[in-house]
């Protein structure tokens, strides 16, 4: 498998694949050298504990949260790739909600599984498919030209990359992803494209939905600090534990995924309807 994500009933990732009792063996075999954030550090019960907990009852993290398990589904009931975009001041706690979402999946990296925007479109297309049938988190959307910020939310958004030529003049296969991305910056999409003077589509809009940070409770992001003294208090507490306990509650979401799948996607669409 080149890539990660479903191979029939089975999920692929770089160091395992997860499928249904006596399934074949998969082995992921990418096209070239890739380093990843897929990677596992802890086990559940100290993610619930030390992240998972403090979602209950702040909306914009069980938001966050959630993301991390729901792009794995997208494939399995044909819906479209798209996105969620936090925007607000820089100490609403943005970062905060794309570290505890992020480290659902994995973490290792810097700001554990998430990315940053700033990038090529090369490398960008790279990283999309690299998220495969899951969620793709992007911190501050400002690192992108605002020339072409609503060009790179749309071809996220589209699910495929560029046809370009070889050194043989060839067609090169393109890149293809199906993957939700949760994205953060302190301006709109369509108001950091403004500030060069372009306008965004309303085809762009509506495949990146714009959410604001503050839930409007005077504390930022959270609306409950679980008994915790301030905000920033909680934020730097979660990501903490966030960046040192993490990629636990996908795979044990996927276990569950496999061994009764038909009944699952029965369930999200009649969820969707």
């Amino acid at each position: 498998m080149p890539r990660v994500g479903w191979y029939g009933d089975i999920f692929v990732l770089p160091d395992c694949a997860i499928g249904p009792e006596g399934c074949e063996e998969v082995l992921y075999q990418p096209p070239h050298d890739a380093s990843h954030h897929w990677k596992v550090r802890g086990t559940l019960e100290e993610w619930l504990v030390q992240v998972g907990r403090f979602c209950s009852g702040n909306s914009r993290l069980l938001l966050a949260a959630s993301c991390g398990f729901a792009g794995t589904i997208l494939g399995l009931v044909e819906a479209e790739s798209g996105g969620l975009h936090f925007y607000g001041d820089t100490s609403t706690g943005k970062t905060t909600a794309l570290v505890v979402g992020g480290s659902v999946c994995g973490g290792g990296g810097k700001i554990g599984f998430a990315q940053t925007w700033r990038t090529t479109i090369n490398g960008l297309e790279a990283t999309a498919e690299a998220h495969n049938d899951g969620t793709l988190f992007l911190d501050e959307l400002a690192q992108v030209d605002p020339r072409e910020a609503a060009d790179t939310a749309y071809l996220l958004a589209n699910g495929q990359g560029k046809a370009r030529m070889t050194r043989s003049i060839g067609a090169r296969k393109k890149l293809q992803w199906t993957e939700l991305f949760v994205s953060t910056g302190e301006l709109t999409l369509a108001e950091h494209a403004s500030s060069a003077g372009k306008k965004v589509k309303g085809g762009v809009e509506v495949r990146l939905i714009n959410i604001e940070a503050d839930a409007g409770q005077g504390l930022g992001l959270f609306e409950d600090l679980h008994g915790i003294a301030a905000p920033e208090q909680l934020a730097n507490q979660l990501k903490a534990a966030a960046l040192r306990c993490y990629g636990t509650p996908l795979r044990a979401f996927l276990r569950r995924l496999v061994q009764d799948r038909a009944a699952i996607e029965r369930r999200v669409r009649e969820l969707r309807a």
